[in-house]
């Protein structure tokens, strides 16, 4: 009689959630989410740059910095920052 009532009740919780369009509704707030954010991050990453522009010693060191020190000297980061300033 238990094993009745567990299956029941998981039966009335997928049947519920199948009928409040549960998953439809996540994967509108999925979508949304990421359209929204596109925009956010391309105003961020716009005001970075404006902002960092005259301070490209300083940021080219801060990102060597992240790098393993073996590696800092492989890579030339001040040419592509500058590179990137060049585009844009």
């Amino acid at each position: 009689m238990l094993r009745v009532a567990r299956e029941w009740s998981l039966t009335t919780f997928v049947l519920k959630f199948t009928g409040d369009w549960s998953m439809n509704l996540a994967s509108m707030i999925a979508y949304n989410l990421i359209t929204a954010m596109f925009p956010i991050l391309l105003v961020l990453l716009s005001l970075v740059g404006l902002l960092v522009q005259g301070h490209l010693r300083e940021v080219s060191t801060a990102i060597s910095g992240v790098f393993p020190e073996a590696r800092q000297s492989n890579i030339a980061v001040t040419p592509l920052l500058r590179g990137l300033g060049e585009r844009a």
